[in-house]
C-alpha cells in the first residue's frame, strides 16, 4: 500500500495491490470487499470501508487492485519489455495470474483467479492437494502452503531450505508450465513474467521452460518458444522483491 501528499492535505491518494478474489468495481457498496477466498478468516472483510473508518480518507481516494494485475501493469509499464501483451504470475502464498493485454489491464466478469485452474497430474505426483474450495487445482498443489504439507514442515519459511535437486520441484515446475502453456494458448501473450517468493529459486524457472518446451512440442513455432528464447519468454520479474509496494503505487490515478 502506498501513500502520497502534497501541500493540501486534502490531496492524497492510497494504493492497495491486494491478493483476491476481491470486489473491484468501484463505486459499488461493495468496491474492495474480500470474496471466497482460501485465506483464513479474509472472507468478507470490506478492505475499503477499513480504511476509510481507520485512515479517514474518502472512498474516492482509494484506489483497489487485484495484486497480480498491479504486478502486469508494472511489468508492462516499466519493465522495459517492449511488448503489447504480457502476464504476470505470482507464486508463494497463492498463485496468481493478471493480464496486460493492448494497454489495458484486462478485466471480465470477476478478477482473474489463475491459480484454480486444473492441470494435468504428474504421474508421480500423489499429494492430494490443499486448496480447500478444489483441492488439486494449481494453488492446491504448488502454493508454499502446499509444498510446507507435501514436505511435513513446520512453517512455509522452510520452504526456502529445500534443496534444488528436491523432486517437488520438478512437481511445481511441470505444473506452472502447464499454466504458461495455458497463457500462451489462450491470450496469446507475448511476456509472461514470474514473481513472488517462490520465483526467486532459479533452478525452477528453468525447470519450468524445459517442461514448458516438452508440452508445447513445437505446436506453436516461433523462435520465442525455442529453449533458448524461452530464457527470456518466461522470465523474472525485474523487480524482485520490491514489485508488491511499486506495482500499488503505479496503479494510483
Amino acid at each position: 500500500m502506498t501513500k502520497f501528499t502534497s501541500q493540501n492535505p486534502d490531496d492524497f491518494a492510497i494504493g492497495v495491490s491486494m491478493f483476491g478474489p476481491i470486489n473491484l468495481i468501484k463505486g459499488n457498496d461493495d468496491y474492495g470487499k474480500v470474496l471466497n477466498t482460501p485465506k483464513p478468516g479474509w472472507s468478507g472483510f470490506h478492505l475499503v470501508n477499513s480504511l476509510i473508518n481507520n485512515l479517514h480518507v474518502k472512498k474516492e481516494q482509494i484506489f483497489v487492485e487485484l495484486d497480480v494485475n498491479c504486478a502486469a501493469y508494472l511489468e508492462y509499464k516499466f519493465g522495459n519489455h517492449e511488448v503489447n501483451s504480457l502476464a504476470y504470475i505470482t507464486i508463494g502464498t497463492g498463485v496468481g495470474v493478471g493480464l496486460m493485454v493492448g494497454g489495458k489491464i484486462n478485466k471480465g466478469l470477476e478478477g482473474p483467479e489463475g491459480g484454480h485452474i486444473r492441470v494435468r497430474r504428474h504421474e508421480e505426483d500423489n499429494f492430494e492437494g490443499n486448496c480447500p474450495f478444489h483441492k488439486d487445482c494449481l494453488e492446491g498443489l504448488i502454493a508454499n502452503g502446499a509444498i510446507k504439507l507435501r514436505k511435513n514442515l513446520q512453517s512455509v519459511e522452510e520452504c526456502k531450505n529445500i534443496d534444488s535437486a528436491d523432486q517437488v520441484w520438478d512437481f511445481v515446475a511441470y505444473y506452472l508450465a502447464q499454466l504458461c502453456l495455458s497463457l500462451l494458448l489462450l491470450p496469446s501473450v507475448e511476456k509472461i513474467v514470474i514473481g513472488g517468493g517462490l520465483a526467486n529459486r532459479t533452478s525452477m524457472l528453468q525447470k519450468t521452460r524445459e517442461h514448458f518446451f516438452r508440452l508445447n512440442n513445437n505446436y506453436i513455432n516461433n523462435p520465442n518458444l525455442s529453449l533458448e528464447g524461452l530464457k527470456t519468454y518466461i522470465t523474472r520479474t525485474n523487480f524482485m522483491n520490491n514489485s508488491g509496494i511499486l506495482s500499488a503505487y503505479s496503479i494510483i490515478q
